[in-house]
């Protein structure tokens, strides 16, 4: 049996920046590195996620839109929706705080995400990018309408922002979907 929570959607405030460098990094690589919720990579990816600098750009990016989730006033997750152009929108940094996993928040946020996109800039697609290595990540993409568009590619050994890669040759799967009629 599923559990939901009331939480609430809004948008990212630089009071925030703070709080959100620690969920997504907590996210993605639990507290000292170590894995802590299903949707951790510590075992593929070292250092942090992200900064605190570099979260202030995503909350005053005119392409972008960081929205994040509270519960009972306390932020627990966050996600970055972003224009790319020619009707296409980026989701990414889809994080919930690990103790915060499994009550539908991700469901929520993603959601929120697609319909930034559609409102804000008239998107009409969709694509988000997934370590491949991460076959229940993508299963749960999959479940939400999400499907591989084909782009595959080697993550670079700087890692993009991700992080430190731990082994050679990880890949990014491009998946996608619909979001509006365009």
């Amino acid at each position: 049996m599923e559990r939901r929570l009331d939480f609430e959607i809004a948008d990212a405030q630089v009071a925030d920046a703070d709080a959100l460098s620690k969920i997504i990094n907590d996210a993605y690589r639990g507290e000292d590195g170590a894995t802590l919720g299903w949707t951790g990579v510590a075992h593929l990816l070292k250092g942090p996620r992200i900064r605190v600098e570099e979260i202030w750009p995503l909350i005053y990016s005119n392409d972008g839109q960081l929205i994040t989730a509270r519960y009972r006033q306390r932020l627990v997750g966050c996600i970055y929706a972003s224009c790319c152009g020619l009707g296409i929108g980026e989701i990414s940094l889809l994080s919930i705080r690990p103790q915060d996993q499994n009550f539908g928040m991700g469901r929520a946020l993603l959601k929120a995400a697609e319909q930034v996109l559609v409102d804000r800039w008239g998107i009409s697609r969709a694509v988000l990018s997934v370590l491949a290595p991460r076959p229940e990540l993508q299963a749960w993409y999959r479940r939400r309408g999400y499907v591989e568009t084909g782009s595959r590619r080697l993550l670079r050994e700087d890692g993009e922002g991700y992080g430190i890669p731990a082994q050679k040759s990880l890949y990014v799967i491009e998946y996608g979907r619909q979001i509006a009629v365009s």
